[in-house]
This record gives structure tokens, C-alpha cells and sequence, in this order.
């Protein structure tokens, strides 16, 4: 049984109503549920990308959302080349068990493989998707330049208090171990659900 196959039955048997998926779990300490949560509802939402606004990072597969003016998604780009400010997505994505477990079947049924392209980009129109700006501190670091710039920020005193952890994994072995594995170089960590 895949990782994939474990989380997905997991999944199956959790008796809740809400999924919020992350690719990094860290990334959500810092996000006001209950705020998320409200928007959510509010906007009567299918799913509700978490964003923020500015510089795109360069890093590969980056969702970008252009929004109307109720910031709700007309259009879903991967990594558009742009010089201007963009609606990132911080691979935070908040929706019902019950559409994600359909949008699952859908990948394996249609042997998709990217969420970006064959579930966003495809599905745009047909679901209510929203965006939710992350206005707090943040930072996403995809080099020398964004590493020094990120520990330079935490020399201020306001950000420390934010911050509860810092996490930055590098690996030389594709992909994840499985529990029993003890593979020098290979990562330790998977995307969640949760």
C-alpha cells in the first residue's frame, strides 16, 4: 500500500465534515482557522485557496488566482512568467471531505496527475473557488537571496513573536520514506492531509 493509498483511506474513516490540505504543515500555524473558516462559509465556497499578494516565488508549479472584486477565482495560472505583483497560493486549501474524496476519485478515474492543471484550471468554472488573503508575515524562500532575507526578518522582534518554527528540509533521494525506511538522504516528510 502506497502513502498515497494509507492517507487516502485514512481519509475515508475520519468522521468530519472539513479538510484543509497543506504541502508543508508548518505553514499553517500561523493561519486564523476560525477566520478561514467564516470566509469559507460565508462566501458559500466549494474550495478556498489561501493566498498572498505579491512577488511570485521562484519555485515550479506556483497557483496563481486572478480574482474578481468578491475574490472569487475567474482564472487559475501555474507559474505565469511577470515582472508585477501576483495572488500566490500558499498551498493551503480549505474544502468538504466530500468534494475532495469526489475530486480524488475523478484523478484516479481520469488518470490525472497534476492537481493544478486537471482539478484547479479544469474546475475553475464549475466550482465555487475563492481566494483568502494571508496578510501576516510570511515568506516563501527559493534561494541564497530569500534565505538571508527571511533570517534577516527574524531579527525583528515583532516577526519572532510569530513565528513558532522554522522548518527547511533538503533532500538528495527523490521522494519520501515510508515509516520503516531508514534511507540516508531521502526526505522524512510527505505532503498532508489534515
Amino acid at each position: 500500500e502506497t502513502v498515497m493509498e494509507q492517507r487516502w483511506n485514512m481519509m475515508k474513516n475520519q468522521k468530519i465534515d472539513y479538510y484543509i490540505t497543506a504541502d508543508e504543515p508548518e505553514k499553517m500555524q500561523m493561519l486564523p482557522f476560525d477566520a478561514l473558516m467564516d470566509f469559507h462559509t460565508a462566501k458559500n465556497a466549494d474550495m478556498t485557496i489561501v493566498y498572498k499578494n505579491g512577488k511570485m516565488p521562484n519555485l515550479t508549479d506556483v497557483i496563481v488566482l486572478d480574482m474578481d472584486a468578491d475574490n472569487k477565482a475567474e482564472r487559475v495560472s501555474i507559474s505565469p512568467v511577470t515582472d508585477g505583483d501576483v495572488n500566490f497560493s500558499l498551498n493551503v486549501i480549505l474544502m468538504k471531505k466530500a468534494l475532495l474524496e469526489r475530486l480524488i476519485g475523478d484523478a484516479e478515474s481520469y488518470a490525472y496527475t497534476s492537481f493544478e492543471k486537471d482539478i484547479l484550471q479544469k474546475n475553475v468554472d464549475h466550482l465555487n473557488i475563492y481566494g483568502y488573503e494571508f496578510t501576516g508575515w510570511g515568506c516563501e524562500i527559493d534561494g541564497v537571496n530569500s534565505y538571508f532575507e527571511a533570517n534577516m526578518a527574524l531579527l525583528n522582534k515583532d516577526i519572532r513573536k510569530l513565528v513558532k518554527g522554522l522548518m527547511i528540509e533538503s533532500y538528495i533521494e527523490d521522494g519520501a520514506q515510508k515509516l520503516d525506511e531508514h534511507i540516508y538522504g531521502k526526505s522524512i516528510t510527505d505532503p498532508c492531509l489534515g
